[in-house]
């Protein structure tokens, strides 16, 4: 993967770059990668009308068989990328889904162009600038074409109750993601892993407490309170669902403000739960999870609490990959 040409979206309406090249070699290419890019709701300024105006214009592609993945479920910009004779073409900066404009134009340009091609667009969330790092290392996309990793630009926007908690949270899943050690961890190896860590970060943290109608797999004490957790292993939206189920119905008491889902994806499954995680969010409960500070795999939306619906209760999910053995 050395060989990589980078233009940026306004080559589309010059009949140059990207769609040139594919038109000239079809025979050589079977699909198109399309990224999202997720940006955080917070920043963006009446983006669900934004997404609403975007989708009517979509119609025609979702009624189609063009997409492997969820799309344009959540605020995104959207980046392209082709392997054509193990020769890359990536196009950068392609506009976003929640707002009108050329950047808009130029995605369904390409959407249209793959649909009358026969092309799949195989839909990837995983964040653009670590894809390219990863693939090309020798060509410093973020030094050369100014896209430093800005922490995604989120302002720090959550509330400061069990901020030490989440964090050292975050940084057990940051450590478990790493090795391959845990790859085949059960639920209850993982939580005592997890709960080592919590307590090497002076956090005081039980595993298997009696909370509502059952045993929370974590559940946290501090001075803001306490906050039970729930684990699951899965690569699907039903053990998405069966973990939330569990969280809401069972642990989740009167006294809680907040509840925590910790979701581990078999063997590289981030992209493709986090979609399927906000989609049921979103019908459940008709919000969006929002990033918590400045994560990609760590979410945070208030609910109706489970216990009194004129209360709320914020819900913090995080994502946590399990690296394979291979």
């Amino acid at each position: 993967m050395s060989v990589v040409n980078v233009f940026k979206y306004s080559d589309f309406f010059q009949e140059e770059g990207i769609r040139r090249v594919i038109r000239e070699n079809l025979n050589d290419c079977k699909c198109v990668y399309e990224f999202h890019e997720y940006q955080d709701v917070d920043q963006i300024y009446n983006w669900q009308s934004g997404i609403e105006g975007f989708r009517e214009k979509n119609h025609k592609f979702y009624d189609s068989n063009l997409f492997i993945g969820l799309v344009d479920d959540w605020p995104a910009m959207i980046h392209y990328a082709v392997n054509i004779n193990n020769e890359w073409y990536v196009l950068y900066w392609c506009g976003a889904n929640f707002y009108g404009g050329s950047g808009p134009t130029a995605t369904i340009a390409m959407r249209d162009f793959c649909l009358e091609n026969h092309l799949s667009l195989v839909v990837h969330n995983e964040d653009f600038s670590d894809w390219f790092q990863a693939n090309f290392p020798n060509h410093y996309f973020n030094q050369e074409l100014q896209l430093e990793e800005k922490q995604d630009g989120f302002e720090k926007v959550l509330p400061v109750r069990f901020e030490k908690e989440l964090t050292a949270l975050y940084d057990a899943g940051i450590s478990l993601s790493r090795s391959s050690e845990f790859a085949g961890d059960s639920e209850s190896k993982l939580r005592d892993t997890i709960l080592a860590i919590l307590q090497t970060h002076n956090i005081i943290a039980f595993g298997e407490v009696y909370s509502g109608s059952g045993k929370s797999d974590i559940y946290i004490k501090s001075s803001d309170g306490e906050f039970p957790f729930e684990l699951k292993i899965g690569t699907s939206q039903s053990k998405l669902k069966e973990g939330l189920d569990q969280l809401l119905e069972r642990y989740v008491q009167p006294s809680h403000s907040e509840a925590g889902l910790v979701f581990f994806n078999k063997i590289n499954q981030l992209s493709k739960n986090i979609p399927l995680f906000i989609r049921l969010i979103k019908e459940r409960f008709n919000v969006f999870p929002k990033k918590w500070m400045h994560t990609r795999n760590m979410f945070y939306c208030e609910i109706p609490h489970p216990n009194d619906s004129s209360d709320t209760l914020t819900l913090f999910t995080l994502f946590i990959d399990l690296k394979s053995n291979g």
